[in-house]
């Protein structure tokens, strides 16, 4: 890169400063949410309000379009296939996380119970401040 802002292209040779291709219309034209049509930011605003069910309907839209296309264009099927790959790698990741967060606060439940058992507090017994009548 030289002094004054510009690259030059290995490939063609060409230069271009960096001003340019930032102007350039169509460059990255929907990396900003001001810049994007109302529903494409409707639809990125539905999915980050819905991962989950987005990510199941992803699941379906890869599954039937790699299934579909299968006999008849090996690239859309490995495209729809990925899809759906992609998606429930998502789904999964998102399960195992709840169910570590889960068994997380069943075992830190279970310290502060066991702390209070050894120090003599009906609690660390019972799990509950309100002693059963027996």
């Amino acid at each position: 890169m030289s002094q004054s802002g510009s690259i030059t292209c290995a490939a063609s040779g060409s230069r271009n400063s960096i001003e340019e291709s930032r102007s350039r219309p169509g460059a990255h034209a929907w990396a900003s949410p001001n810049s994007r049509p109302h529903w494409v930011q409707a639809t990125v605003d539905f999915a980050h309000r819905h991962p989950k069910p987005c990510a199941c309907g992803g699941v379906a839209f890869g599954l039937i379009g790699g299934i579909g296309n299968i006999t008849e264009d090996l690239g859309a099927t490995a495209f729809g296939l990925a899809i759906a790959a992609g998606c429930g790698f998502l789904l999964l990741r998102w399960r195992r996380r709840e169910q570590a967060d889960a068994a997380a606060e069943i075992a830190a439940r279970a310290d502060i119970q066991h702390n209070a058992y050894l120090s003599g507090d009906e609690f660390g017994v019972f799990g509950t401040r309100d002693t059963p009548n027996l």
